[in-house]
């Protein structure tokens, strides 16, 4: 029998792209919780119009993966220590820059900061998965025995969110892509996790958060980067499917600041406006974690509450900047 709790994930990004990624225990170096994953096979079903009501064997065709996890936003050791993580976030679409006062360097060789942006030339940077199950059947020979699932071309979406005040920032990625393979690995081979990060990471307690320059008190957000992606399909692979890409991104902004007066704040006349205006999450971690927008326009208001008191449930559109396409940055430390 397979036990959910020690199931094992371990993933590198794959050069050239599309090609299986050699995995090896350098690669299991990251952390992640309600890790899941599931494979897919697409079924040709056949009703043969032979005066019967039965169907005919079906023609089994492509077949893909998913997974999904969560992982916590723990900053490296230092401002320009790029963090495990990273790899994950450049497989959602995302450019891994380097800041050296104020000027973009490799991440190498970064001084003051590292910075993450969807971007526009990143929809094709997939990543090689291997989720390996635990097999335990309490005999001596069967111990440390494991299946693992090989995914290939997987690329995907990331959230980030906190459910509540005092909570660290998680981030929650779904990836799909395609199988590769389904096997057993004996325990000799099986991979150890090796260079796992000692970083914390921050609550969520004495950050800034700011909205068009007002201070928001909210106790949860989320920032979904709203990824579309598509399966490859490809009649020449095994599988039917070289892999997956992003074809179109659309990042929405989740808050539920503690409803106003509309003299502390004109919720509906910016909405009916279509005002916008930018968006700073700043942790008080070290190094410091900054999550920013720079063009919030408010989507939907709604009322709700928390704890008996009335709060706005605002969603807004993150669009892209006057100077590009960053419509959302995550910074490591500091650009100058």
């Amino acid at each position: 029998m397979f036990v959910a709790q020690k199931a094992q994930l371990v993933g590198a990004i794959e050069d050239p792209a599309y090609a299986e990624e050699t995995i090896a225990s350098a690669n299991f170096d990251i952390e992640v919780e309600n890790l899941e994953w599931s494979e897919n096979v697409a079924e040709f079903q056949r009703k043969l119009a032979d005066g019967t009501l039965d169907s005919s064997p079906s023609v089994m065709g492509k077949q893909s993966a998913s997974c999904s996890f969560m992982t916590c936003l723990n900053p490296g050791s230092s401002a320009t220590d790029e963090p495990k993580w990273s790899k994950f976030l450049q497989a959602c679409g995302f450019y891994a820059t380097g800041w050296d006062g104020g000027a973009e360097v490799a991440v190498g060789s970064a001084v003051d900061g590292i910075s993450w942006r969807p971007h526009k030339d990143y929809t094709h940077t997939p990543m090689t998965f291997k989720a390996f199950e635990v097999y335990s059947s309490g005999v001596a020979a069967d111990l440390n025995k494991q299946m693992v699932t090989t995914m290939v071309g997987c690329m995907g979406n990331v959230t980030f969110l906190i459910g509540d005040a005092g909570e660290p920032i998680q981030m929650n990625f779904e990836f799909q892509g395609s199988i590769e393979s389904v096997a057993d690995v004996a325990a000799p081979v099986a991979l150890v996790p090796t260079g796992v990060s000692s970083v914390q990471p921050p609550s969520v307690l004495g950050a800034t958060v700011t909205v068009g320059g007002v201070s928001q008190c909210i106790s949860k957000f989320e920032i979904n980067t709203g990824n579309s992606v598509n399966l490859w399909t490809c009649a020449t692979e095994d599988s039917g499917i070289k892999g997956a890409y992003i074809g179109s991104r659309e990042t929405t902004l989740n808050i539920d600041p503690i409803a106003e007066l509309v003299a502390t704040e004109s919720v509906y006349a910016d909405w009916v406006a279509g005002t916008t205006g930018a968006v700073a999450i700043v942790l008080g971690s070290t190094p410091v974690l900054r999550l920013d927008a720079p063009t919030a326009q408010k989507s939907t208001v709604a009322r709700g509450e928390r704890d008996e008191a009335r709060i706005f449930e605002e969603t807004f559109r993150l669009h892209k900047g006057s100077s590009g396409n960053d419509s959302f940055e995550l910074l490591q430390g500091a650009k100058t």
